[in-house]
């Protein structure tokens, strides 16, 4: 027993001689690092400092008979949370700025880093969303992970020749960042380095990189051209997933290794050169781009993976090499571009429904299975048809542009999915041959014609047999039922004869101003105004607005309101050039502004404190001025096209504000809360709506801090999806068929559209 206690006694002594001291003089607290040299590094002390700091670069301390101390570090943590500190200037005496050092000083707007500092630490300045630029000196060898994470308002960094990596998150969220300067020392790019930067618009890689991590620059939406180096061999797991703003992307032969999901949901790439170095096309490489419009596939891959060209919807060429022996399951999912693919016989493995929804597939291998989800395998193809048989009865497949066709006599049976999703289709004739009409075949045609007895009606049509009077057509004669709208027009009113509205009757119709109901219309379908800008009704029909951007709104001019003050900006009716939005505004909505393609500039002033997501989506607009000088926090990252310059604070002509925030904007929440008709309670409660952040981009459905159940459900209010594995931080589902989905988890329900 003595002993035990002789050598606890023992242990406390060492714990005594080496235990850190500090002191605080002022209000800043020192450290003692190195007693033996008189070293400490500086944090705040009892009384949080604000405003301007300059820490000096020695301190005396009176109570150990005057010795001078150095300030050689910023210590860990050391000014977290010092929300009201505006500018630090560090001493040439310091070497490192430790872990969280600046950690959220959301009021900082400068920091002065002197030659001598050598590391940046881990989360040193993360959060610190005032910070608008940073100069990093040539001493600095190595900056921490996270280091500038979050720092929203910083528009440009310099990273010196010293620094030789940059790491997991380094500059991830800064959202205003614009331009980077990679020197030639950075040999690699890591995980997320500059993931969510959606301000970035070009990014050149230096030769001296050889890797580039996973997701070093997902969502970097801004992202327009990029050049990858000769020196790169492996471009990381989803390292430009989302980055829709790129059209082209030339990988050199350097690189061996494409990670999955490398260029994922890059919606608007046209253009894609894979060299012959790459050997396999990884799972969900291209999956989403669909703006690709033809892709070359080199004679040294000899395997395309499971989804790797999954919904690239305008895919209408793909060359398939004599290398290639294995095609994954999904591999080319829904490509319903591709009126015909052919295969070589070097093929022995193809997955399940790799070519699902493609309109035809010719094979002449032996492999079993066929069609693996493909509407024809080795069809006929004459003029708008493709045909399963030399005889043209088994029609599979309609390829054409529209319009009013009428399907040849020659034919027995349709296939499933013949005409699907043929949304310009005005009316379809179908002849008395015809017995045999397979799933979905007229899925969104607007109608069709048939006195035959196949079983199974609609089969996806809006209307069978229906009754065509003007712009509008009717299930019944007496003019009661209205399926569909097929007109141009800008404002449209219903006769006075309808009492029912179907589902999705005006779905789509982007050049509607508006549309006037009459009262004796009692009963709108799900969706049967989706995107339009306004409707005027008065009834008693219960389900408002039925996925317009309005009800009963307010125009003005060339724009649409909520209310009658004009603050909650809902939709833009003009012909386009420079507008500028009245200082009334407020909120922007979602799709306020959507497909208006004339459009030159608009200028958003600072009366508006919110733009939701997508309020500038499908513009081909040049220039969006704000008279905030840089991006507030809060707003959607979804706001505007990847392709729009923003010109923060405006010019001298031109001012405005651009703000958004997706839980904001007029009539956008009774718009998304809308479910289908068999769906649970839609309701949402403010409190969890604020909480919960669900929107939908590409063909994926993102849920932010979901902790309930997430159940999605269909148009049709089928439950399609259910997951109790959420994660707290965010839950991605992919959906394979576009359209309208509810979204619910606990209380909270939201509508998306899925691309």
């Amino acid at each position: 027993m003595k002993k035990i206690l002789s050598i606890l006694f023992a242990t406390m002594l060492v714990g005594q001689a080496w235990a850190r001291t500090s002191f605080e003089i002022g209000n800043l607290e020192y450290y003692v690092t190195d007693e033996e040299n008189h070293y400490v590094s500086v944090a705040k002390g009892s009384t949080v400092p604000s405003g301007e700091l300059e820490i000096p670069s020695e301190i005396t301390y009176p109570k150990t008979d005057g010795v001078t101390y150095t300030i050689t570090g910023i210590y860990s943590g050391a000014f977290r949370d010092c929300a009201d500190l505006t500018s630090v200037t560090i001493p040439n005496s310091v070497t490192s700025i430790g872990y969280d050092a600046f950690g959220r000083c959301t009021g900082l707007t400068s920091v002065t880093i002197p030659n001598s500092v050598t590391e940046i630490g881990v989360n040193a300045f993360s959060g610190c969303t005032g910070l608008t630029s940073v100069t990093i000196p040539n001493s600095v060898t190595k900056i921490g992970n996270y280091a500038f994470q979050n720092c929203s308002g910083l528009t440009s960094v310099t990273i010196p020749n010293s620094v030789t990596e940059i790491g997991e998150s380094t500059f991830q969220d800064c959202l205003g960042l614009t331009s980077v300067a990679i020197p030639n020392s950075i040999t690699s790019i890591g995980k997320k380095a500059f993931y969510n930067c959606s301000g970035l618009t070009s990014v050149t890689i230096p030769n001296s990189v050889t890797e580039i991590g996973k997701s070093a620059f997902q969502n970097c939406l801004g992202l327009t051209s990029v050049t990858i180096p000769n020196s790169v061999t492996s471009i990381g797991e989803e390292a430009f997933c989302y980055c829709i703003g790129l059209t082209s992307i030339t990988i050199p032969n350097s690189v061996t290794e494409i990670g999955e999901a490398a260029f994922s949901s890059c919606t608007g790439l046209t253009s894609v050169t894979i060299p012959n170095s790459v050997t396999l096309i990884d799972r969900y490489v291209f999956s989403g781009c669909s703006g690709l419009a033809s892709i070359t596939i080199p004679n040294s891959v000899t395997k395309i993976g499971n989804y790797a060209f999954q919904n690239c919807s305008g895919l209408t060429s793909v060359t398939i090499p004599n290398s290639v022996t294995e095609i994954g399951g999904y591999a080319f999912y829904r490509c319903t571009g591709l009126t015909s693919v052919t295969i070589p016989n070097s093929v022995t493995w193809i997955g399940n429904v790799a070519f699902s929804m493609v309109k035809n597939i010719v094979y002449k291998g032996t492999l079993s299975g066929s069609p693996w989800g493909a509407l024809t395998v080795n069809g006929i193809i004459d003029d708008d048809f493709i045909y399963a048989d030399a005889e043209k009865t088994q029609l599979t497949a309609y390829v054409g542009n529209g319009g009013n066709i009428t399907i040849p006599n020659t034919v027995t049976s349709i296939g499933d999915f013949a005409f699907y999703n043929c949304i310009g289709l005005t009316s379809v004739t179908i002849p008395n041959t015809v017995t045999s009409i397979g799933e979905s075949a007229f899925f969104w045609v607007k109608n069709i014609a048939y006195e035959g007895s196949a079983s199974g009606s609609p089969w996806g049509a809006f209307t069978v047999n229906g009754t065509i009077d003007g712009y509008f057509i009717y299930a019944d004669a007496e003019k009661t039922q209205l399926t569909a709208y097929v007109g141009n027009g800008r404002n449209v009113t219903i006769p006075n004869s309808v009492t029912e509205i179907g589902v999705y009757a005006f779905y789509n119709c982007n050049g509607l101003t508006s549309v006037t109901i009459p009262n004796s219309v009692t009963t709108i379908g799900n969706s049967a105004f989706y995107y339009v800008k306004n409707i005027v009704y008065e009834g008693t029909a219960s389900g408002s607005p039925w996925g317009a951007l309005t009800v009963n709104g307010t125009i003005d001019g060339d724009f649409i309101y909520a209310d009658t003050e004009k603050i909650q900006l809902t939709a833009y009716v003009g012909n386009g050039g420079n507008v500028t939005i009245p200082n009334s505004v407020t909120s922007i909505c979602a799709y306020a502004f959507q497909n208006c393609n004339g459009l030159t500039s608009v200028t958003i002033p600072n009366s508006v404190t919110s733009i939701s997501n997508y309020a500038f989506c499908d513009c081909d607009i040049a220039t969006i001025y704000c008279e905030a000088s840089n991006r507030p926090n809060g707003w959607g990252v979804y706001w505007k096209q990847a392709n729009i310059n923003v010109v923060w604070g405006g010019n001298e002509n031109q001012g405005g504000n651009e703000q958004g925030n997706e839980n904001q904007g007029g009539n956008e929440q009774g718009n998304e809360n809308q479910g289908g008709e068999n769906n649970p309670s839609t309701t949402v409660t403010e409190s969890a709506a604020n909480a919960i952040n669900i929107y939908a981009y590409g063909n994926t459905i993102i849920i932010e801090n979901a902790t309930d159940e997430i159940r999605v459900y269909d148009a049709m209010g089928r439950l399609v999806v259910r997951r109790d594995d959420v994660h707290i931080v965010s839950t991605e589902i992919c959906i394979n068929t576009p359209g309208v989905y509810v979204v619910k988890v606990g209380n909270v329900a939201k509508r998306v559209m899925v691309n």
